[in-house]
């Protein structure tokens, strides 16, 4: 046989035998641009440059290459990194290495809690530690569902959390506008700065300070509280209680001059400093109350006062249209003085003290002592 006939069979043996032994049997390209995983980019070992192709990774090694390359890449299986973050399938798309678009739900971190629903950086993930975000939704295991925009110092403990800024931040019971200080802790709120606060409830403006467990809050300061049709302005270490959007209890005090406020028809005029208290009495539906002031004055324009504790130099007055007009007025050298008003045949009311009286419309009489 010809001796280059045989070496030019030899040669095609050759390269026969490599191409059957290249994985894939010679039917695999080497072309990066083929390549679909993070594993083919890591297995070829040179990333061309301008490489801006999706990879699928499914292993934390294969996603730390992509991160490392400033690849553009998805996970196609959960993946548990060692941080403790469980990056979950098909929620998660990252772009150069830098950012990564969550859906709702793309991570959840070792204590369940489940966080998304925004842009973040990559690099904060890989840390185990989320302090910023555009947008982000956070769902507790117990399926309680928070989200917010342009969030910064996030830190989660367990299901709660607390967030140095947020430009908004939705629960299911608040809505808080530039809220500086939030925390959510046992089931309770706190902001320690909030321009606005909205809950089920009450509308909060300009607020410091601001606590609040379900049916009652309190504030340091507030610009203003809306609460059961009621507009309080410009208070400060003010507490409030409801009852199914109702106001049983309050105890409110002014941080100015010349302040004023109806509540549920009664109308209290205050100065700075002065506070005011309210709560309700379940069984006869009428509130008792105290006004702590040197001049202010409390006005019922219908029969839902109970009993009043009156500061010396303040005055009570009714002026309904269901009894006859009545006011009593407490002399400023006096002491505080507690007037009872009956307008219910089974209230009971007793004027055997030094300085209390009862004003009765339902027997047409009253019984005042030692109001001087």
């Amino acid at each position: 046989m010809n001796i280059k006939l045989i070496i030019a069979l030899f040669v095609s043996f050759l390269l026969i035998t490599s191409l059957a032994i290249a994985p894939g049997g010679g039917e695999e390209t080497q072309d990066p641009e083929d390549f679909t995983t993070a594993k083919e980019m890591m297995e070829h070992g040179e990333v061309p440059p301008g490489f801006d192709k999706e990879l699928e990774f499914t292993t934390q090694e294969e996603f730390e290459f992509l991160v490392e390359n400033g690849l553009n890449g998805r996970n196609t299986e959960d993946i548990t990194l060692d941080n403790g973050y469980t990056i979950n399938e098909g929620k998660f798309t990252m772009s150069w290495g830098e950012k990564a678009l969550l859906a709702p739900g793309a991570i959840t971190d070792e204590n369940g809690n489940e966080i998304g629903g925004g842009e973040m950086d990559i690099t904060e993930i890989m840390e185990g530690n989320i302090p910023s975000a555009d947008e982000l939704e956070h769902q507790t295991p117990e399926g309680d569902i928070s989200s917010g925009q342009g969030l910064e110092g996030m830190n989660w403990q367990g299901s709660d959390y607390t967030i140095d800024y947020a430009d908004y931040w939705e629960t299911e019971s608040h809505k808080i506008v530039e809220g500086h200080g939030i925390q959510k802790s046992g089931g309770n709120i706190y902001v320690d700065e909030g321009h606005a606060i909205d809950s089920d409830d009450e509308f909060v403006s300009y607020a410091d300070s601001y606590e609040s467990s379900g049916d009652e809050f309190s504030i340091g300061e507030a610009k203003a509280v809306l609460l059961d049709g009621t507009l309080f302005t410009d208070v400060k270490d003010s507490y409030f209680k409801t009852k199914d959007g109702a106001i049983t209890e309050a105890s409110v005090t002014s941080s100015t001059d010349d302040n004023s406020f109806t509540l549920d028809g009664i109308t209290v005029e205050m100065d700075e400093n002065d506070t005011f208290n309210a709560k309700l009495d379940e069984e006869t539906g009428k509130f008792d109350l105290s006004l702590d002031s040197e001049q202010g004055k409390i006005e019922a324009t219908y029969p839902n006062v109970g009993c009043v504790e009156i500061s010396p130099g303040s005055r009570f007055e009714y002026t309904g249209s269901d009894f006859d007009d009545f006011a009593l007025f407490v002399p400023s050298y006096g002491g505080v003085y507690e007037l009872c008003i009956r307008t219910l045949p089974e209230e009971n009311y007793t004027s055997d003290c030094s300085r209390c009286g009862v004003k009765d419309f339902v027997n047409k009489m009253r019984k005042i002592w030692g109001r001087t």
